[in-house]
């Protein structure tokens, strides 16, 4: 009766670390999706400002843009192939 008793508590314990395992890798799977969601966003990036390309609607440094003067407004892109669409969208409006 003793073994069995002994047996029982053992299982109890193998469960519940089981269980604290799971919790534990759980909440850091979380505290990762969070931090890179955090990061991702449109902000503030240590290298510059992250601006918003008027074609293809992506984020991207400041500092790598493509420039263009439409009509005497300035745009930048993210690309010469997003630059290169958005001016083929202006002259079909037009």
């Amino acid at each position: 009766m003793m073994i069995v008793r002994l047996l029982l508590w053992l299982l109890i314990f193998y469960l519940f670390f089981r269980l604290g395992r799971f919790v534990w890798h759980f909440l850091a799977t979380v505290r990762l999706l969070n931090r890179s969601v955090r990061t991702s966003s449109p902000a503030d990036v240590k290298d510059g400002h992250l601006i918003k390309d008027p074609q293809c609607g992506t984020y991207f440094l400041e500092s790598e843009a493509v420039h263009a003067v439409i009509d005497g407004r300035e745009y930048r892109f993210c690309c010469r192939e997003c630059r290169d669409a958005f001016l083929q969208a202006q002259r079909k409006n037009r």
